[in-house]
């Protein structure tokens, strides 16, 4: 009788275990992206970024050179693979996405810019949560406009 409640112990272990993996594998299945508009100038003296753009400031000042970065407008949304999404950091300025993949620590994306209702580019990328994408906007000011996507 000690090998039957062993079994049936087992069963409902097994059970539990594959009931848990339905609730947990989809919340990991899907992150984030988060984009955003970034407006860079020099400023004497250099005011402090937000709080969003403090971690990508050592990619931006060596890329771009400017010392003061302001946020203009950001965006979050969930991406998985298989996925279509539009994501609007700003009103001018915004991302038709495409999840093509997910691999282990990064997704292949299609990406598609819009300023306005004017496609101005369509490329494919593999974006990675260290790995942030920066397209270089137009002048704007005395500074440049950024635009960033990034793994959350």
């Amino acid at each position: 009788m000690g090998d039957v409640e062993s079994i049936i112990a087992m069963k409902k272990y097994l059970c539990l275990l594959i009931l848990g993996c339905c609730f947990v594998l989809p919340l990991q299945a899907a992150d984030q992206i988060w984009g955003a508009l970034v407006f860079g100038v020099d400023e004497s003296p250099p005011k402090t970024p937000e709080t969003q753009v403090i971690p990508l400031l050592k990619h931006l000042i060596p890329v771009f050179g400017f010392n003061t970065y302001y946020l203009l407008g950001k965006k979050k949304q969930r991406i998985k693979e298989g996925d279509e999404t539009w994501l609007v950091p700003a009103k001018e300025f915004y991302f038709h996405l495409f999840c093509l993949a997910r691999e282990k620590d990064a997704y292949r994306l299609r990406i598609e810019l819009y300023r306005d209702k004017e496609k101005i580019l369509a490329t494919e990328v593999r974006l990675g949560r260290s790995e942030p994408l920066f397209v270089a906007g137009p002048e704007w000011g005395d500074g440049k406009l950024i635009l960033i996507l990034r793994v959350l």
